[in-house]
Formats: structure tokens, C-alpha cells, sequence
């Protein structure tokens, strides 16, 4: 097992395993059975995405300009706002202008 995931809970990790596990049947319904639509499967990836990313980036998204960059919770101290150096930079740069 991945041991990347060690700041997380044992109860997240399984969270993550049972929607990846979901999506993963579902995709292979689709294709072998032919009972769910693309559409359908798109859900079950979306949806597992949007739980294991609310759970290894539960501050959100990068408060510098024009980033989308998730910020990923160190667990101790504040909570990062940029994702890196070079936003936050960028961000004291346009305030100053």
C-alpha cells in the first residue's frame, strides 16, 4: 500500500478504496454488460475524484492569481493559502501594484 496517504485516517483511506472501487465496477459494467452509459461511469469517476481531492487538499484551491492548483493540508501550523513560492509572490506583486 501507498504510504503517501500516511497523514490520512484508516477511515479515509477506506473511503477512498470503496469510491475508486465503485467507479472501477462501474467502468467495467459499461463495458462488458453494456448497462450503463458513458455518462453514468463519468459520474462515479467524478465522484470518487471529488473525495479522495477533498480529503488530501481539504484547504482548497491556491489563492494566487489565475491558479487552480489544489493546496495540500500539511496537518500542523496554518493552513498553506498558495500552493507554492512562486504564487504567493505573485500575489504580493499584483497587491503592491
Amino acid at each position: 500500500m501507498n504510504n503517501n496517504l500516511s497523514p490520512l485516517g484508516q477511515g479515509s483511506r477506506h473511503m477512498i478504496r470503496r469510491q475508486i472501487q465503485q467507479a472501477e465496477e462501474a467502468a467495467r459494467e459499461a463495458l462488458f454488460a453494456g448497462t450503463l452509459t458513458a455518462p453514468e461511469v463519468h459520474e462515479f469517476i467524478v465522484s470518487a475524484l471529488e473525495i479522495v481531492d477533498a480529503l488530501l487538499f481539504p484547504a482548497g484551491g491556491c489563492a494566487g492569481p489565475d491558479c487552480v492548483t489544489p493546496v495540500q493540508d500539511k496537518g500542523i501550523g496554518r493552513p498553506a493559502v498558495y500552493c507554492s513560492r512562486r504564487c504567493k509572490d505573485r500575489a504580493a506583486y499584483r497587491r503592491k501594484r
